[in-house]
Formats: C-alpha cells, sequence, structure tokens
C-alpha cells in the first residue's frame, strides 16, 4: 500500500514542490484579500448604521465598538482556520486521498525529493535474519516500483 499508485500517462503537478508552494502562496494571499474585504465592508456598513442612529450611539458608544471587535475577531478565525486548510491542502498532506500519487511518492515529494534522492534506509524490523532480508526486499521493490534506478545485482545506485 504504501508505493501503490494508479497509474497515470502524465506526472502530477502536485509533485513539484515549487508549483505547490505557489499555488499555497496565491491561496494565502487571497485569504489576506478576502479577509480585508470583508473586514472594510464590515467597518463600512457599521459607520452607515451610526450615521443613521446617532442617538442612539451616543447613549450606548461602547456596545457598538465591542460588536465590531468581536465580528473582526471572528474574521481573523475565519481567515486561519481557511489558512490551515490551504496548508493542509498544498502541504504535507496534498498527496492523501489521491490515488495518483503513492504514500511513499508523496511524502518524498513533501521535501522536494524523489526515488533517486534515497541513498540509506534504516530500518527496525523485529531483528531477525528473515525479516532484515524481507524488509529491505520490500523497500528494495517499493523504491523501483516508483522509478528509483537500479544498477548492479538488484543494488541501488
Amino acid at each position: 500500500m504504501t508505493a501503490r499508485e494508479k497509474a497515470s500517462k502524465h506526472v502530477s503537478p502536485l509533485l513539484d514542490l515549487s508549483y505547490r508552494r505557489e499555488q499555497l502562496k496565491q491561496e494565502l494571499a487571497s485569504i489576506h484579500e478576502w479577509q480585508e474585504r470583508e473586514t472594510k465592508r464590515l467597518l463600512s456598513s457599521r459607520m452607515q448604521v451610526a450615521r443613521e442612529g446617532e442617538t442612539a450611539e451616543k447613549e450606548m458608544p461602547n456596545q457598538d465598538e465591542d460588536e465590531i471587535g468581536q465580528l473582526i475577531g471572528m474574521l481573523e478565525q475565519q481567515a486561519q482556520r481557511k489558512a490551515k486548510a490551504a496548508y493542509s491542502v498544498w502541504g504535507g498532506a496534498f498527496f492523501v486521498g489521491n490515488p495518483e500519487i503513492s504514500p511513499l511518492r508523496g511524502a518524498l515529494a513533501v521535501w522536494g525529493l524523489h526515488p533517486d534522492d534515497i541513498a540509506v534506509a534504516s530500518m527496525h524490523g523485529t531483528g531477525t535474519h528473515a525479516n532484515d532480508i524481507n524488509e529491505s526486499y520490500i523497500l528494495q521493490k517499493q523504491l523501483a516500483h516508483l522509478g528509483k534506478q537500479q544498477t548492479g545485482i538488484g543494488g541501488f545506485v
């Protein structure tokens, strides 16, 4: 399951770290613009309400300021939730649920790595001779399946 992925004719742009970084940057900028726009809209609508009911504002001036502060705080929390979701979509979990990207390939791509970048694997299994052979064999097969270049007899570069 670690190396299982649906065959595709094209390499997903999601595997490109610079592509994901640019997408995240654009999405965070969009969230910031949304927050600024909503804050301006909120303040302008409150100013209009204040102009229409100046006598009520003179009687309870702090109530309106408290409400505005509370609404701006709500917008800030929503912006933080949107940013957290954006980091999930474009960050370390970008491959989760995508059948075309295996968990192993996705985990490597989070850091801009490819299977060929693996030079050493440290494994901790049961400590038996049979498991040492099986564990390294399985990892070799998984990396070969993901495109790691082999040289020599069953060995990797």
